[in-house]
């Protein structure tokens, strides 16, 4: 049997090539930026697209495509009616309850708190090579102004930082 063969559309994430070889040994992972893909000539079982476009034309282009793999939760690039017209199935990786939303959520908790005690504030002594430098307005911890409050929402699909009043 001959081994999957993998088409990623662009160049930009070579860890994608990487993590696919590590761990699916005797694949082909071929990376080839979107131009060259509709132009054809390319034969794959599996399209990630990798932040690409995929429409009708570029499936049409791959030959033997079977399945769009999108790398992250988002399918919004993909033409769902169109692989399914095709017979091409089309999957991503789910971002409920696998701890990417809440790592996300979690993320931007950090990033609020870090503003508002000024943070980068504190982080241009050391970068201009001044040791123990404290800005003249030390931005010691302060508590945010009450409108700019965040909430994190519990729903699955709104577990990010929204602005209180909008959860």
């Amino acid at each position: 049997m001959s081994p999957t063969r993998f088409a990623v559309a662009g160049t930009a994430f070579a860890a994608i090539r990487e993590h696919l070889e590590a761990i699916l040994p005797g694949v082909s992972v071929e990376m080839v930026p979107v131009s060259r893909l509709r132009e054809g000539g390319h034969a794959a079982e599996v399209l990630v697209p990798a932040m690409s476009r995929v429409d009708g034309e570029l499936m049409d282009a791959v030959e033997g495509l079977r399945l769009i793999q999108q790398w992250g939760a988002g399918l919004d690039g993909v033409d769902i009616a169109a692989a399914t017209g095709r017979g091409i199935l089309v999957a991503n990786v789910p971002a409920g309850g696998g701890g990417n939303a809440e790592s996300v959520a979690e993320w931007c908790v950090m990033a609020a708190i870090a503003v508002s005690r000024r943070l980068p504030v504190l982080q241009e002594g050391p970068a201009a090579g001044r040791r123990g430098a404290v800005p003249s307005a030390a931005p010691w911890p302060v508590a945010p102004p009450a409108s700019s409050a965040w909430a994190v929402s519990a729903r699955p699909w709104r577990s990010a930082c929204v602005p209180s009043g909008c959860a």
